[in-house]
């Protein structure tokens, strides 16, 4: 299961990928920015307060059979209940975030990422650990683009906006045609057939 991902295409291609691969993926889309960065037809929305949050991800966990928590950040006020209760069930719990050396890498760490990394503190093991290791594979150096990461960021929040906007004109619209129009009405035909002057504003 995937929840919000970065503001950007990343979490759509890797679901897709994880998908080519023959894995069942599922995801939830808690605002606009997040169905426009990741329109997989297998996706749930949720819409409901975060108090009703931990019973509508218990239901999903259940009903699709969810082995692996994947999340962009864990600070995330319904990231940290769905860490908690995915731990609860024991499904492991996969979480990204903007590499540590930037600009080419992103992190992926199993638990949790920064301070909620299990990532080892003590230098000894951290040597130890590294003695382990492949030689690191050749990267490939992605250019930095402040214009697309913009345009990105301003895509995912704006659309959540948008929308909310939207919906709040067509709601005032139609309280519009349903009620202030005639009492609008009303009020002009007083004005005109109170025979004052008046100013209109």
């Amino acid at each position: 299961m995937l929840l919000q991902g970065p503001a950007s295409p990343f979490f759509a291609r890797l679901g897709d990928a994880l998908a080519r691969r023959g894995h069942s993926v599922r995801r939830i889309h808690f605002n606009a920015g997040d169905w426009l960065f990741g329109p997989l037809v297998s996706a749930r929305h949720y819409r409901g307060a975060i108090a009703r949050w931990p019973e509508f991800l218990s239901a999903r966990l259940g009903e699709w059979h969810i082995t692996d928590l994947v999340l962009y950040g864990d600070c995330r006020p319904l990231h940290r209940i769905a860490i908690a209760i995915a731990r609860e069930r024991g499904i492991a719990v996969h979480v990204f975030e903007k590499g540590y050396e930037r600009p080419n890498w992103i992190a992926l760490e199993e638990g949790g990422v920064n301070g909620y990394s299990p990532f080892p503190r003590d230098p000894e093991r951290l040597l130890a650990a590294a003695g382990t290791l492949a030689p690191r594979r050749e990267r490939r150096d992605v250019a930095p683009s402040f214009a697309r990461v913009a345009v990105e960021e301003a895509v995912y929040h704006g659309s959540a906006m948008a929308i909310a906007e939207a919906v709040g004109w067509a709601l005032r619209f139609a309280r519009w045609i349903a009620f202030e129009r005639q009492r609008d009405a009303a009020a002009l035909q007083q004005l005109a057939a109170g025979g004052r002057r008046y100013y209109l504003v």
